[in-house]
């Protein structure tokens, strides 16, 4: 037998709180830019540009520490080197990567994501 549930919105049982996670771990942050354009984020509040491929992104809320985990990613990238620097503000990304088209080393367009506590 199948099941449908269609709702509007789901909140905690006070109506208005947010619904936690349970056993669950939802990215803090995530972007995906173009040089230096944001095309979409979630609590990323600026981009830097810092050097060749050097990417700055400030978080709108602050991590609880630099402990967070970085899985990142780039489109069109077979390989990437990848060098973060961590803070509980802000995530600094170089990344440079090989074109699956045609096959050339070059600068990416930086994308990734922060999994960890908000502070």
């Amino acid at each position: 037998m199948t099941s449908v549930l269609n709702v509007d919105s789901i909140a905690a049982k006070d109506g208005t709180s947010p619904v936690a996670l349970t056993k669950q771990v939802a990215p803090k942050a995530w972007w995906s830019a173009d040089d230096t354009v944001i095309k979409d984020s979630f609590n990323i509040s600026s981009l830097t540009d810092v050097g060749a491929s050097t990417y700055g992104f400030n978080f709108a809320s602050n991590m609880s520490s630099a402990n967070y985990a970085f899985p990142g990613g780039t489109l069109n990238i077979t390989a990437f080197d990848v060098l973060l620097t961590l803070s509980a503000t802000s995530s600094r990304l170089t990344q440079k990567g090989m074109n699956t088209t045609n096959g050339t080393v070059q600068d990416t367009d930086p994308s990734g994501a922060a999994i960890g506590d908000l502070a």
